[in-house]
């Protein structure tokens, strides 16, 4: 009989807890001593799944986080393992927080405040990276943009100063897109025509879908001034019914595309405060190390952006269902908490429409990683946000107007979920993956964070920071922290991303309403 320590073995997260998680496979009949106490384990333990650390009988609490994350179904051994096929969620104690207790923010002075090398626009914000955009309004005028940005393709890359020509394309715009549908495709061309990360763009449109031309210019009037007034010149429009077909189309885009390159490569970088820095806190293909290495670190680093006077985004609404009232508890003010608990209760009745409920959430790769139910995989998930006070609450690409940490309503599907922070302003996004996540986006650079050494290596054309050393006891969570930090920095400023160089640049929409 083998024996081991089980801070070898295994991770206790909270002095409550009464499971483990297992750093590596622990096999049937290993000993295992903590403090004076020996656990004998009655099954194999694979690598991210939980070890009970005492007899739990059916009905009690299993805890993770020092938070309930499920009931257990049936009895379990101490030692035994601890999942789905004998644990079911526990989210019948939700409800809205009553009191809320916010951390204060400890902002640097201003003396002591990082800067990066970044492009400052007269609409707005601060860039960190200088395209031209064509974007089509709908599918049907898809392959006549990604045709003129062809033509510009391997152009520019040697020029120091303007990053290329990118088409954004997507399968929406018609099929009776209606009401918060259409609202929220123009949320998501506004938010991209006037990102910082695009100083100029052409916009392709068929001529009569319902996202057409003259409805996004239309919705110009509610924009603010300052964007209004910097529309001319930027900010071109084509139509393939009024150019004449596709051919015509190409020609004109072309030309007009020329134009807008000259213009876009005039920018310069300049030294700005980190400040600036809008980040979007994104996971995908999570695992149950997430909550322990990649997504707590991740929170370091959002703090240290909230100290700079910068903003931190957490999207993904179903991915915090179950663990809102610890956010809720920190919100700066009970607004902010309503806000929550309002995109939270409208998702549910969301999904309920389409037959789901969000206990269904977690994903075949995520069971397999050893996350159990959707509580466990919230709890993990929000540690993304760090530790401080939730600000506000916005829709789905709603520009972002405010700085510390706030949530925008997203689906937990990471593709369109970063097209929304993209939308609503995000400069740099920093995406946590367990099971190996390689999707980018066309306009902002995608940091990839591993939560376990052994994918890290496997992808590691893929991955930009490995945050299994905390797993592995080489780092702690502020010393991965502040690499990631120190990371987001020299992104902003001009350094690759893994996604960058791979090519990865999906783009994809999330639609709320019937198709037609």
């Amino acid at each position: 009989m083998s024996e081991a320590r089980l801070s070898d073995k295994a991770i206790v997260i909270h002095p409550d807890d009464n499971v483990a998680v297992a750093k590596a496979t622990i096999g049937k009949g290993t000993l295992l001593s903590s403090n004076g106490t020996r656990l004998l384990v009655t099954q194999t333990v694979q690598p991210g799944h939980k070890i009970a650390l005492k007899g739990i009988a059916s009905g009690e609490t299993v805890l993770r986080y020092g938070e309930v994350i499920g009931l257990a179904t049936s009895p379990i051994p101490q030692g035994g393992t601890v999942h789905n096929h004998n644990m079911v969620p526990d989210t019948r104690g939700r409800r809205k927080a009553t009191e809320i207790d916010p951390k204060p923010v400890r902002f640097r002075p201003s003396s002591q405040v990082p800067s990066f090398q970044g492009y400052q626009r007269e609409w707005g914000g601060v860039g960190t990276r200088n395209y031209v955009v064509v974007l089509s309004t709908v599918i049907c005028s898809s392959h006549p943009s990604q045709l003129i940005a062809r033509h510009f393709e391997q152009r520019f890359q040697d020029d120091p100063h303007f990053d290329g020509v990118i088409p954004i394309t997507h399968q929406e715009g018609c099929g009776g897109e209606k009401g918060e549908d259409i609202a929220q495709l123009m949320r998501v061309y506004n938010g991209i025509m006037y990102h910082p990360n695009v100083a100029a763009v052409l916009v392709v449109g068929l001529g009569c879908e319902e996202s057409n031309v003259e409805c996004v210019q239309g919705c110009h009037s509610s924009l603010p001034l300052q964007l209004q007034t910097h529309t001319r010149g930027r900010v071109r429009y084509l139509t393939i019914q009024g150019a004449g077909g596709t051919t015509p189309t190409v020609k004109q885009g072309i030309e007009i595309v020329e134009e807008l390159v000259e213009r876009a490569r005039k920018y310069r970088r300049s030294s700005v405060s980190a400040k600036h820095l809008l980040l979007g806190l994104q996971c995908g293909g999570s695992d149950a190390y997430s909550g322990i290495s990649a997504n707590p670190a991740l929170g370091r680093a959002s703090d240290l952006i909230v100290s700079c006077g910068g903003t931190t985004v957490l999207p993904e609404t179903p991915e915090i269902y179950g663990a809102e009232h610890l956010l809720m508890r920190g919100a700066a003010s009970s607004q902010a908490a309503e806000g929550l608990w309002r995109i939270l209760e409208r998702y549910k009745a969301y999904a309920a429409a389409l037959g789901g409920e969000l206990d269904e959430n977690p994903s075949p790769g995520n069971l397999a990683g050893g996350i159990s139910n959707i509580v466990e995989k919230s709890l993990g998930a929000i540690r993304k946000a760090g530790s401080t006070p939730l600000q506000g609450v916005f829709n789905y690409a709603e520009r972002i107007n405010r700085s510390g940490f706030v949530i925008m309503d997203s689906p937990g599907f990471d593709t369109p979920s970063v097209s929304g922070l993209v939308s609503s302003g995000a400069n740099v996004v920093c995406f946590t993956t367990g099971r190996g996540t390689p999707t980018g986006n066309p306009i902002v650079p995608v940091l990839k964070i591993a939560t376990n050494s052994r994918m890290f290596h496997h992808l590691e054309e893929n991955m930009d920071i490995n945050a299994g050393t905390i797993i592995d006891g080489t780092q702690t969570l502020d010393e991965v922290g502040r690499h990631i930090f120190e990371t987001i920095l020299a992104v902003a400023s001009g350094r690759h991303a893994k996604n960058e160089v791979t090519g990865h640049r999906e783009f994809a929409l999330w639609r709320a309403g019937p198709m037609l």
